[in-house]
Order: structure tokens, then sequence, then C-alpha cells
């Protein structure tokens, strides 16, 4: 320091100075000396060899902020409650610096000197009943948010009523059916449901021009495929399905004809395979057609009607579900609410809906051929190859009371069985208390006394008079050539006469409860009855082009069939057993 104050002085005294001036001091050097030239007194700069290091204004962060109000101090390091960044306005709350976001709240929130700016301005309308909807006709004013006594619209239909708010939304209901329609919405402050609108609930119309279409209504199966219940479904698309649906049967051969042993399926519209109809007995076949579903007989139960069709096929209808066997038979016969079929190899097979026990075949005709077979309402017979007759049912004591020989016929009415003889054709007859009804019906050693033998014999109850049973026959022709076969019955009373032409012979008979029937060579039916009710008398007509060959007459109905397999019922018909199956061949 000696040497730097004389080398000093020297300068001083070649320049001319005196010497004699103010002596500088280590310290007043230092303070004006700057030896990396930034500007900054070595006294005072952070590091006055590096001219990037200078000294730091810092400012007081008294809220934590991150931001620093307008004290400060300048130095080189941070102090403690200081930060770097300046500009907070207000030192004292968090939420206010010049990184916060302007609010609607009558503060400066961005520290930017400007209170609620760049905030949106929304027009009021006054809200006099405060029910959040404003007046139209109200004086509006401007603001940020919304004050009380205003709202953000002017929707109110009556700003005095505080139960009134805005215009409603209502729906067209065009049709009148309840329903509106929502894609043509209407808003309006009057009530509009008295004038052809309802509201949005209602508003599910999916065919506001139709009044059968709304949600009330079932789904119809027709043929513009209508969704009626507006679920968004129609026809067989709709899960819960839909009013009348028609009945399908499988047609394999695509011949247009159903078959008739298929399970029916109820749609709105068939599958391709699929027709209206079951009237196909062979639907591997598209040659028969329906040819194979006409009957070849019938019988007639209590209240009940079965049928074979020429296929051999069984069909049942009336009282109960007699449910048919899928095998082909012979013939049939049927009881109150059971049925037994017997086929070409004289097997036999019974069925019921009632646990019945005629439907309950004997163990002896199981491996026995069965030629002939008759059924009352509760029992059953048959004739069998090896000459005996088997009864069985609910009355115990018909098999003990049944004759034993051959038999090529047998005919039943309730509890009373007959058979003509293979050997002579006449007549055996029995039954639970025959022995006390045959008064006044000549019987000769056991057999029925008809003069005769006969073709075809007929039991039955009170048809032809106020007692039963009646017995039937067809007798041969005499030796009289002018004098057809002719019908001759006996009741318990005596011989009943029977107004038949005499030249006329007949073909058919059958007695049954209320009406006893006959089919005569010219293919004429007529029936006679001993109540007073016309419907047993007044029977069907043939169709145009076909006869009537065979007649049933059974409790309170009769059934005929014609050449072409065409069937008719008439009588009474509290079970449906005079409705034929659509499937055959009756017109």
């Amino acid at each position: 320091m000696l040497k730097r104050t004389i080398y000093v002085a020297s300068i001083l005294a070649m320049v001319g100075m005196s010497p004699a001036c103010t002596w500088i001091g280590d310290d007043d050097l230092a303070a004006r000396m700057d030896l990396d030239g930034d500007g900054e007194p070595g006294l005072t700069d952070c590091d006055d060899n590096d001219p990037n290091v200078q000294l730091l204004t810092w400012y007081a962060d008294s809220d934590n902020d991150g931001f620093g109000s307008t004290v400060n101090v300048a130095q080189c390091a941070q102090p403690e409650g200081y930060v770097a960044a300046p500009g907070d306005c207000d030192d004292g709350d968090v939420t206010i610096n010049p990184a916060q976001e302007e609010v609607c709240n009558g503060v400066d929130d961005d520290c930017n000197t400007a209170i609620d700016d760049s905030l949106e301005e929304l027009t009021l309308w006054p809200d006099e009943d405060e029910d959040g909807y404003g007046d139209p006709d109200g004086e509006t004013h401007t603001d940020c948010a919304v004050s009380d006594g205003y709202s953000e619209n002017d929707l109110d239909c009556d700003d005095d009523d505080p139960d009134v708010g805005d215009e409603q939304t209502y729906y067209p209901d065009a049709d009148g059916d309840g329903y509106g329609d929502l894609n043509t919405p209407e808003q309006s402050c009057a009530d509009l449901t008295k004038s052809g609108f309802t509201l949005e609930d209602l508003a599910t119309d999916c065919d506001d021009n139709r009044e059968d279409i709304n949600p009330d209504q079932p789904e119809i199966c027709d043929d513009e495929n209508a969704d009626e219940d507006c679920d968004g479904l129609a026809d067989d698309e709709d899960a819960e399905g839909a009013y009348f649906e028609q009945t399908w049967y499988s047609d394999s051969d695509g011949d247009g004809y159903g078959a008739a042993k298929s399970t029916p399926r109820w749609s709105c519209d068939g599958a391709e395979d699929e027709v209206d109809n079951k009237m196909d007995c062979d639907d591997g076949n598209p040659k028969n057609g329906a040819a194979g579903c006409a009957w070849k007989t019938v019988a007639t139960g209590k209240k009940q009607t079965c049928a074979l069709s020429n296929m051999g096929y069984a069909e049942c209808w009336g009282e109960g579900d007699l449910e048919t066997p899928p095998e082909a038979f012979d013939s049939i016969k049927v009881g109150d609410r059971w049925a037994c079929g017997l086929a070409r190899d004289g097997s036999l097979e019974c069925w019921s809906d009632n646990l019945s026990p005629a439907a309950d075949i004997p163990t002896e005709l199981v491996d026995t051929r069965v030629v002939a077979l008759a059924a009352g309402f509760t029992d059953a017979c048959a004739a069998t190859s090896v000459g005996s007759v088997v009864c069985w049912g609910e009355d115990e004591t018909l098999p003990e009371k049944a004759p034993q020989g051959y038999y090529e016929a047998l005919s039943a009415y309730d509890d009373l069985f007959c058979g003509t003889r293979a050997e002579d054709g006449e007549v055996d007859c029995w039954g639970p208390d025959w022995e006390e009804k045959e008064e006044g019906i000549p019987i000769v050693n056991g057999t029925v006394d008809f003069g005769e033998s006969v073709e075809k014999v007929s039991a039955g109850g009170s048809a032809m008079s106020q007692s039963a049973p009646t017995v039937c026959a067809i007798t041969p022709q005499n030796a009289n050539p002018d004098q057809g076969k002719q019908v001759r019955c006996f009741s318990e009373d005596s011989e009943l006469e029977w107004a038949l032409d005499e030249e006329t012979s007949t073909i058919e008979v059958s007695v049954g409860g209320a009406l006893a029937c006959t089919i005569t060579s010219t293919h004429a039916l007529s029936c006679v009855t001993g109540q007073s009710h016309d419907r047993y008398t007044e029977v069907p007509e043939a169709p145009e082009g076909s006869y009537f060959t065979r007649v049933w007459a059974s409790y309170n109905h009769g059934c005929v069939i014609t050449d072409q397999g065409g069937v008719g019922c008439w009588g009474t018909n509290s079970y449906g057993q005079t409705d034929v199956p659509q499937w055959t061949i009756n017109e």
C-alpha cells in the first residue's frame, strides 16, 4: 500500500499538481474501484471479478403467494420472507396476485389495476318474485354476475307470481289419443294441454296421425308392420308378443300345405318354410298336398270327437285336451275324455287327459290281435282274433258279463255293449243291469232276436223313446225285391217304428243319447230325436259333388263323412265337439 501511495504522489508531481491534495484511504479507494466493469463498485459488488454477478433486489412476500409487495431490499443473497417477483397489490391476501384470474367480486384479483376487467358482461332482468325467471318487460342492467333480485333470462310469464315460471314446452297431439309428438315442440305461457297438446311426459307418440298407435296400445300383427305400442319394436320383434298372431305349420316339401302333425308356432309372420294350414299328412311328398288329409273315419264320444285322416293319423277335439299319439291307426273309438286307436296289425293304443281307467289297456291284449273295438263313456270292450271278448274300465263287473266267442263288430253307448257274431250275424248285448233293461226287447237264448242275421248293429240310448237302452240293426234285403234293407230298433218298451221309405235301402244306422240317424242308399241323411231340440234333426247337407257315406251319433251330437273325406258335425257344441279342425277337407 505504501508503494501505491508513493507512485500516485510521483504521478501528481510529474503533472504539476501539488502533492498536498487529499489522500484517498484504502476503504475509499476500494469503494470506488470496479474491477469487473459492471458498474457496481467493488465494495458492494457480489463478485467484482465477474460482471455477470450483480446485486439483486428482493421484495417482501408476507402472504407467501410467490409475489412481493413494494417493500424491497437489494443484496446478493435472498433474505427470508422475500421473493424475486414483485407486483402483489395486496400482500395480505394469498388469492390476490398477478398470477390469479380475474373473477367477478369487485376486487383487482390479478393486480393489473383494473377491477373485474376482461369478464363477460351479463344482461340481467329484474326478478321480483325471485323464481329464477326475469321479467321480459323490466328494466335491464349489466354486470359480471347475477345479483339479488335479477335473473340472466327474461322468460318469466308472470313476475308477480313465484309459482309461474317460464314458458312451458308443449307437444301437439294431432290424433287426439292423449300422447304428443316429441319432434314438434311448442313454447307457450298459456296452458295448451286443453288445446290439443301434451306435456313432455306424454310426448311419446310414435305416429301422431293414428290414434290407434301410442304407448297405451297393444302390439298387433298387421301387414304394415306398425309399432302400435311405440316401444321401438314391431310385430314379431316385440319381446312382449303381439295380438292376433297366426298359427304357422312346417311345410317341409314346399307344396303350400303344412304338416298335419307339426308343432304349431304362433307369430305375426311365418318363416319361409311355414304356412298357415296343417293340411298335409305327407309333408315329405309335394305331390300329395292336402289329399292325404281327408278323413277316413270318425268316432263320437260323450263330449269329444276324434277322427283318423287317410294316412291314419288321429285328431281329437271337444272337452279336455286329448293329445293324440303320432302312430297311424285303422280305426278309432272315443269315450268320455279318453280314446283308443286300433292299428292295422291289431295292436291297441289308448290315451286320456283325466287318468281314465279305460285308457289302461289290459295285459291280456298286449300280445293279442284285436279285431273289433267299442267304447262306452267309461268302459271299453275288444273282440280278439282268438275268440275272446275283453272289457275294462270303471265298471269292475263288466268283464264278467262279456260273452265269449268270435265277433266281427262291436257297438257301445254309455254302459251298453253289443256285438255281431261272426258265425251267424246275430247280436248279443251285455252291460250293467242289462237283464233288467231287456224287457220289451226280444231275447232268444241271450241274443237279440231281429228275426234274421243283421249287417250292422248300433247300441244307443233314449234317442228314439223316453226309455233306454235302444238297439238298432240293419236287416238284409228279404225275398221281396221291391223292398230294400231296413232298420229295426228295439227298446225296453217295444219295437220302434222308423218311418223310412221301404223301397230305399238303409246303409248306415247310428243311435246316440239325443239323436238316432240313418243314411240310405241314395245317400240321404236323416235323424230323429226323442227331445224337442231341432239342433239334433237339422242335419248338414253334403257339399256339391259329394255325398254322405257314414254317420255317427253320440250323447248329444252327430258327425258324418263324405265320399271325399270331408267331415261335418252338428248338435250340442258346448265343448267344441262339433268344431272340425281346419285341415280337414270338409267343403
